[in-house]
């Protein structure tokens, strides 16, 4: 069973390329972390401003030891310059059946 991370963002208006550049350094601290199985980032396709960000875990205590270290980087934070809003996060378990 794994664990997912799922965010939906809506990015201001001309900030699609600014999203991705802040994206490099971020999905990067991610692959690195403990647990990560990995992260995907898309737009969807008739609205570039829509955007999600699914992060793969091997279990919630992976994910939740990895987001309290990164929140201290100021990554996070700088994330606000790029949406118009609180990103909607949902959690989910996955198992194969």
């Amino acid at each position: 069973m794994s664990y997912k991370v799922i965010m939906e963002l809506r990015l201001k208006n001309g900030k699609v390329q600014d999203f991705f550049d802040w994206c490099k350094p971020f999905c990067e601290t991610i692959r690195n972390a403990d647990g990560c199985i990995k992260i995907e980032i898309g737009i969807t396709q008739n609205n570039q401003n829509n955007c999600f960000i699914i992060q793969e875990w091997n279990n919630f205590q992976n994910y939740e030891d990895y987001f309290f270290e990164f929140e201290k980087t100021g990554l996070w934070r700088s994330l606000a310059g790029h949406i118009l809003n609180d990103p909607k996060i949902t959690f989910c378990h996955f198992s194969e059946m």
